[in-house]
């Protein structure tokens, strides 16, 4: 609960910004990646995030289907977005901010929103946005340990 809020808010508070470049480095790194193949290829696709904001999205949906966000008390953007495709802007999701000069998540704000979960599987997606600097998840039911 409030706990496991205030941890993190100073965990992404104290842990420093992510530099502008290395941002950079890593979203070209992730749009110039080959496409890879397999030897026993499986007959339903996956999807491989190609752009900085397809990586966010889909950190953000894997944070919303771990943390039970079909029963958040709000959820606006987010139960519409399932799909990892989907071109809509994540920075129109509740509880989500931008830098709009480059569509960044910065900020993922849901404080008493009916968030149920486990602790590492919840953090493992958010962590996976890079730009991300604040989360406040205070007040809703998250349990475990960040191991």
């Amino acid at each position: 609960g409030a706990i496991v809020g205030l941890i993190l808010f100073l965990f992404f508070t104290l842990g420093g910004d992510q530099s502008a470049q290395t941002t950079q480095t890593q979203a070209a790194a992730l749009s110039s990646a080959a496409p890879s193949s397999s030897l026993n290829p499986t007959m339903s696709p996956s999807y491989s995030p190609t752009s900085t904001m397809d990586v966010q999205r889909k950190a953000l949906i894997d944070f919303y289907n771990l943390a039970n966000g079909p029963a958040w008390i709000e959820n606006n953007g987010w139960s519409n977005s399932a799909d990892y495709a989907d071109d809509s802007s994540v920075c129109n999701w509740y509880g989500v901010s931008c830098d709009y000069n480059n569509n960044h998540v910065t900020d993922l704000s849901l404080p008493a929103n009916n968030i149920t979960g486990d602790l590492a599987e919840i953090m493992g997606a958010i962590m996976r946005i890079e730009s991300i600097q604040e989360v406040d998840l205070d007040s809703n039911d998250i349990q475990g340990n960040l191991t």
